[in-house]
């Protein structure tokens, strides 16, 4: 798991996943933000 401030390296795991979110979720996802110098980084959708 990262934690905000670590640096992490290619191949390195971010999080793990899950379809749990209050009985709400209809799929495993996991969500995250991307920061660089205190901006967030837009992330690509492949949809």
């Amino acid at each position: 798991m990262v934690e905000v401030g670590q640096k992490v390296i290619r191949g390195e795991a971010l999080g793990l996943v899950s379809d749990y979110m209050g009985g709400t979720s209809t799929t495993i996802h996991l969500h995250y933000d991307m920061k660089s110098n205190g901006r967030y980084i837009p992330l690509a959708c492949p949809w």
